[in-house]
């Protein structure tokens, strides 16, 4: 809008930290009709909102008929007028505590102030009611205040009493007093004029001039409360000058006994409100991209899980788990990433598939891969075995237990598990002069019964005497097949798994490192 002149915040705004400034706010005033259209999208029934006087009256005296006409627009329209909004806060917290605009400090400003911002209100009932009447209106009238409940933080010290009186009056009676009965309250004004010796100004009786009071005491219908708390108040400490509010002794047992409160009544923070402020979740996903029945069937999973859990539960950070083993399960992994559901995410079992790891590695939050990504440039966020020397391990042993013929049932090569268990075998047996069966599998007991079922001629017809099954799961599997087919485990062939599972412990024979 044009001809809008200075007002205290454009003089204020250097504090801020990020060397703000106000020169474009909502900028209601050009965007009028779309605010009015998200408002009636929204569903509100009831706007308030404030006329700004440095646009009305420009110089404080000439009107300006741009400013005017604008609000002029909503003028019939109003039901409810306040005069003023806070003004504790316009007051007080602006002209003594140094807070607001314009941030002074100086006591005696703070108690003109007051009186000031009351006797507008006062003369605006006036003005708002004879331009009502003009119109044939009846509008409702008022002033909205910050109110509190101050509690004494000792109710047996008088100190702590008189602290509690005093916060009520320059909170509350201060302003409801001569709105409501035309007289400020004498215990108020005599602390006022107590607070800086010899300064005059901080005597509200000063300020105040035949007929104000009865101006501030004109009738209105709305009184508008915005209360934020309550407050418990303790005297000062003779000994300490300091302005900082400090946890004493009587601070402390208060904390406490609203500690003892809460347990009592079995208080439980609404976790969702403070994810509104904290802008977390307190969650962490575990990322599954694998068949339900795979995960549901392999013990590696819920070891992963039940390890993962107990971590966590030292931090009262919960563990939800999401599968995404399809295209459709990766474009809902990576919008439950995207979306700000976790905090952080641990990949668990993937495999190389360009989309999905992509899905992964550009969430907006960590995540840590249990397993190398299967990707040239892996990031430094993954933990995993070296699985090349389980491969050579697993070479190692076949040969000292005398086998001549080895063979592998790998896991599926698209997973740097299985790829590097296969690299490292091959690589140890090369040394030697051996080259194995290979057979893949896909970690899951029914590859590798369909393994073992190819390899059972090779190893019936003495080609095959000892094997490398990449998994426990799948080596239990492929025994039991072996069984079937009259192969007897170790006499006829020996058989290493890898995991370490409790059921590959039990097996008979054992599944050991020795097969």
């Amino acid at each position: 809008m044009r001809s809008s002149t200075p007002r205290l915040l454009d003089s204020s705004t250097p504090r801020l930290l990020d060397s703000s400034n106000l020169d474009v706010t909502c900028d209601h005033y050009h965007r009028l009709d779309e605010d009015i259209a998200l408002m009636k999208d929204l569903g509100v029934g009831t706007f308030r909102f404030s006329v700004s006087w440095a646009r009305v009256m420009p110089d404080g005296r000439t009107l300006n008929e741009d400013g005017l006409a604008f609000y002029e627009r909503l003028g019939a329209k109003v039901g409810v007028w306040t005069t003023l909004n806070e003004p504790w806060c316009s007051s007080l917290l602006s002209y003594a505590g140094g807070e607001h605009a314009p941030a002074h400090t100086d006591p005696g400003e703070a108690v003109a102030a007051v009186h000031h911002l009351l006797l507008a209100h006062g003369l605006g009932v006036k003005a708002i009611r004879e331009a009502a009447a003009a119109r044939s209106e009846e509008p409702s009238i008022g002033i909205t205040l910050n109110l509190t409940v101050a509690h004494p933080a000792d109710p047996s010290n008088e100190a702590d009493l008189d602290a509690a009186r005093r916060i009520d009056g320059t909170a509350n009676r201060l302003f409801l007093d001569p709105i409501f009965r035309g007289a400020y309250p004498e215990d108020v004004v005599a602390d006022m004029a107590a607070t800086e010796d010899g300064d005059e100004r901080c005597d509200m009786r000063t300020w105040i001039h035949v007929g104000d009071l009865e101006i501030i005491n004109a009738p209105i219908e709305v009184l508008g409360v915005n209360f934020y708390n309550g407050q418990m108040v303790a005297a000062a400490d003779p000994e300490d000058r300091s302005p900082l509010v400090r946890i004493d002794k009587r601070g402390r047992a208060h904390l406490a006994a609203v500690e003892r409160a809460v347990k009592e009544l079995g208080y439980v923070p609404n976790s969702a409100a403070r994810m509104l402020v904290t802008q977390r979740t307190d969650t962490v996903a575990l990322m599954i991209p694998e068949p339900d029945l795979l995960v549901f069937t392999d013990p590696f999973f819920a070891r992963i899980a039940i390890c993962l859990s107990r971590v966590l539960a030292a931090s009262d950070i919960q563990l939800v788990t999401a599968f995404a083993d399809s295209a459709n399960g990766s474009k809902r992994a990576a919008a439950f990433l995207r979306d700000g559901r976790v905090d952080g995410a641990i990949v668990v079992s993937h495999h190389r598939i360009p989309e999905q790891l992509d899905s992964y590695l550009s969430a907006p939050l960590p995540v840590v891969f249990i397993g190398r990504p299967f990707i040239e440039d892996p990031p430094p966020c993954w933990v995993d075995v070296d699985n090349l020397e389980v491969g050579r391990i697993a070479a190692r042993r076949l040969i000292e237990a005398g086998v001549k013929r080895p063979a592998i049932i790998t896991g599926p090569l698209d997973m740097v598990a299985a790829s590097d268990r296969l690299l490292g075998f091959r690589e140890l047996l090369s040394a030697q002069g051996m080259v194995p069966f290979e057979a893949e599998a896909r970690f899951t007991p029914a590859s590798g019964e369909a393994a073992a079922d190819e390899l059972a001629p090779l190893i019936t017809a003495g080609d095959i005497d000892g094997v490398f099954v990449s998994s426990d799961p799948m080596a239990l599997a492929a025994m039991r097949v072996w069984k079937s087919h009259g192969i007897r485990i170790p006499e006829d062939l020996r058989v290493i798994g890898f995991d370490g599972t409790e059921a590959a412990a039990e097996a008979i024979p054992a599944l050991t490192i020795e097969g």
